[in-house]
This record gives structure tokens, sequence and C-alpha cells, in this order.
């Protein structure tokens, strides 16, 4: 894994998290679902310290990109 740049897209990490998301959507299901699903694959990262901050940035991209930012996520990245 690796990082080729400073924006949030230019991460190896938020770009898995970011794909996974896309994915399921996809799929079918909804932002909700998509959000339950990442969060528990990645699981082991939240606690990360290097990780769990680009997971919430890359969730948070997600949401936004899809029009439903959680207010829980959004606290999270400020």
């Amino acid at each position: 894994m690796g990082a080729w740049g400073t924006g949030v897209r230019q991460d190896d990490f938020v770009l898995d998290v970011a794909g996974e998301f896309e994915d399921h959507l996809k799929d079918g299901n909804s932002l909700g679902d998509a959000t339950a699903f990442v969060r528990r694959k990645f699981s082991d990262a939240l606690d990360d310290e290097d990780e769990g901050p680009l997971f919430w940035l890359a969730l948070a991209d997600m949401q936004w990109k899809y029009g439903d930012l959680d207010p829980s996520v959004l606290l999270r990245v400020q």
C-alpha cells in the first residue's frame, strides 16, 4: 500500500475503501448498506493510527459523493 500525493484519493487504502463502497452500491445496495459493509470489512483498520483516519476520510468522501453524508461520519473527519 502507498500514497503518491496529498489528495484524499491518492492513497491505496482510501481507494480500496472507496472501491468496495462503490461495488456494493453497484450490486443494488443502499448507502446505509454500503456503509455498514465497509465498516465490517475494514473493521481492523478503524483503530489503527494510520489507516483509521484514512478510512473515515474515504467513507465521508463516498457518502458525500452519493449525496448522504452521515453527521456522525462528518464529525469523525472534522
